[in-house]
């Protein structure tokens, strides 16, 4: 599940390379460059600026999972703790 989100954005950039980028205290993420971001030779540009967060999104909500989510990506189909409670019927007390 972790690869197709990746492979998904991979197809929507010109920058093919995967970088790393901690934000915070979290783990590290998987990150792109912007599609504007340009090498120069004669002017050295921290490409740390440009880079963009690869995030998982729920397959049914469509919002972004958190790290214990995607952990258990595989076991909850790619959703979130709130909707895979809802399609099995549990409840939160």
């Amino acid at each position: 599940m972790h690869k197709s989100a990746v492979d998904n954005v991979l197809k929507k950039t010109k920058h093919k390379k995967l970088w790393s980028l901690k934000l915070g205290l979290g783990r590290d993420c998987p990150a792109i460059l912007d599609n504007d971001f340009r090498f120069y030779d004669d002017f050295p540009t921290n490409p740390a600026e440009w880079l963009h967060p690869i995030y998982m999104a729920c397959t049914e909500c469509h919002l972004y999972l958190g790290n214990m989510e995607e952990d258990y990506a595989d076991v909850l189909d790619g959703m979130c703790l709130k909707c895979f409670m809802e399609m099995t019927e549990q409840r939160d007390d």
